[in-house]
């Protein structure tokens, strides 16, 4: 299924929305493909803590899930 990732400021989590406007929570773990370019990345959304307040990241070296967000990148998840 493609995808958009946002972010749900009233949860504090990222999210799936899909072209039926359909959302899914991403949490800690969750898998997908990002595409980038005509290039599709596999990572995963964790969180790391820092002095008391969370900073969610993607593991892929180079990827910022804010950027990501705020460009509407295609992303896919099973």
């Amino acid at each position: 299924m493609k995808i958009k990732i946002g972010y749900d400021r009233e949860i504090d989590r990222y999210v799936i929305y899909d072209n039926l406007g359909n959302t899914r929570e991403l949490h800690c773990g969750s898998c997908l493909e990002i595409c980038i370019g005509n290039c599709w990345i596999d990572t995963s959304i964790e969180m790391r803590w820092c002095a008391g307040k969370g900073e969610w990241y993607l593991t892929t070296a180079g990827l910022n899930i804010e950027q990501i967000a705020h460009d509407g990148c295609t992303a896919k998840i099973e």
